[in-house]
């Protein structure tokens, strides 16, 4: 079974996936750095781009958003009757000519979901195809169509699943997805959620009416409730939460899907950090590194560029003692094993390129490329994949809405001008109150320590952070003093007395 660790300190929280005492997910949110994935806005149309058939809009964010005519309803007249403050009318016929110059004008107004965050100089993707997703059901407010999860494989139930959404859909007609989750939930629980994410859409209706464009609508969940609405399941062991804040918040909202589920929370209130109470900070503190090692002597190197992600297979010190291609067969299906781990724990996206080592025989790149199909059927982003035989090559595109994990904790490195990355000054001033606070804890007698530091972290502390040194100078009794160190590499932190 899979244990759930949350760790939520110092502006982040941190939500490690755990089995065998193995990591096998890990997501990070930053309260400087909200993700706007999932979040709707009433925009305004900035340019439209026939060349491209796709549209600018004005979110109110630092980005507009880029809108794909592919992503447009094919009932745009009834967000333009909401907008004016109408009644959204019965479903109209599908734009036939294809031209988003006929769907869309400058300075119009339109509701928009981000489904891609901005990545680089991108900005967010967005789309009209409105969703709303709960623990059991996704409502789609501008579809009729009513889905079920592939993974409910059962027929029978999934005919009871399409009965019961046809009760109680009653005139509304909205579209619905069932998620893999309600196969196990009752009629009332489905019902209850169905009226719960009808009501959400009632108020975004109201909202958008109301409010001027451009504007935010409807803001998705923050990280902490969104695992506890996607990600738990029947198969899941404990949920350890180190804050008694987040824990009462989660206790309130698991509420809603009975007791089976809320007894599987607890407050996790040692003074060890929970993350290395479970022995588990050091293989997080291992996703961001370019080379990993595998148990056979072969690595596999890790390379993401803004166009594509390069991982290389190489046989390092194994030699084996069976002939080339066999040596081959055996580092490429353990280098399958540990890629597709680091593909889900890094949130690597966009095109991805393996070049794993040569082999010749068709049986055994067979059995690799079932290996990797297997290994990614349980991924929840949308992922292609194939062999390219003349390359030799395994070419994938893997969904990416959100900053990938390296992204939230690296910068561009000014060292090296932009060949290389670096810690950035948020991640290393979170990281140096963490070791403030650890040396302080192995050092319980001390009453004074200085910390040295970039001037840039210093700066950045004082700016952000000055609460929570301040919070440790109190609670433990000891003089923090912080030193600037010109010649310090942004990364470098150093605790002495």
């Amino acid at each position: 079974m899979e244990d759930f660790l949350i760790n939520v300190e110092f502006g982040e929280t941190r939500v490690a996936v755990i089995e065998n005492k193995e990591l096998k997910d890990f997501h990070v949110e930053r309260v400087s750095e909200k993700g706007i994935f999932g979040n709707i806005y009433k925009g305004k149309v900035e340019a439209v781009i026939p060349g491209m058939q796709a549209a600018f809009v004005d979110l109110g964010l630092d980005m507009n958003g880029f809108l794909y005519i592919s992503e447009i309803t094919h009932r745009i007249s009834e967000y333009e009757e909401l907008l004016e403050g109408k009644k959204i009318i019965k479903e109209k016929e599908k734009s036939k000519d294809g031209d988003i110059t006929r769907l869309l004008k400058p300075k119009q107004e339109i509701l928009v979901q981000i489904v891609r965050e901005p990545i680089n100089t991108k900005g967010p993707r967005l789309t009209t195809h409105i969703s709303l997703p709960g623990r059991y059901l996704v409502l789609m407010p501008f579809d009729n169509h009513i889905g079920i999860s592939k993974r409910i494989q059962d027929k029978a139930k999934r005919k009871q699943l399409r009965n019961i959404a046809s009760k109680f859909r009653n005139d509304n007609k909205l579209g619905l997805i069932f998620r893999t989750s309600a196969e196990n939930a009752t009629e009332k629980e489905l019902r209850k959620e169905y009226k719960y994410l009808f009501k959400q859409w009632q108020n975004i209706e109201k909202r958008t009416e109301s409010e001027t464009a451009p504007s935010l609508i409807h803001e998705e969940r923050d990280l902490i409730l969104r695992v506890m609405r996607d990600m738990l399941s029947e198969n899941v062991g404990k949920i350890f939460i180190d804050s008694k804040l987040e824990y009462k918040r989660c206790s309130h909202f698991l509420k809603k899907f009975g007791n089976a589920m809320r007894k599987k929370l607890s407050y996790y209130k040692n003074s060890k950090p929970i993350f290395e109470e479970f022995s588990i900070q050091k293989q997080v503190d291992t996703i961001y590194e370019r080379k990993v090692r595998l148990k056979s002597g072969g690595y596999i190197l890790i390379e993401p560029t803004e166009s594509l992600v390069s991982i290389d297979v190489n046989s390092g010190s194994y030699v084996g003692n069976k002939g080339l291609e066999d040596t081959a067969f055996s580092v490429n299906m353990q280098a399958a094993d540990e890629i597709t781990k680091q593909i889900k724990l890094r949130d690597l996206g966009g095109i991805i390129i393996i070049d794993f080592i040569d082999m010749t025989q068709k049986t055994h790149i067979s059995k690799l490329l079932h290996r990797i199909k297997y290994l990614m059927e349980s991924d929840k982003a949308e992922l292609d994949f194939w062999y390219s035989p003349k390359a030799g090559l395994v070419e994938m595109t893997r969904q990416r809405s959100r900053k990938s994990i390296k992204s939230v904790f690296y910068q561009e490195c000014y060292y090296c001008k932009g060949k290389g990355v670096v810690k950035s000054t948020v991640t290393v001033a979170i990281q140096s109150i963490r070791n403030i606070r650890d040396f302080i804890g192995k050092n319980n007698k001390i009453k004074k320590i200085t910390v040295k530091l970039h001037p840039e972290v210093i700066d950045f502390l004082l700016e952000n952070n000055k609460v929570m040194l301040d919070e440790l100078r109190y609670k433990n009794k000891v003089e923090v003093s912080l030193k600037k160190i010109p010649e310090f590499h942004i990364e470098q932190i150093e605790i002495g007395n």
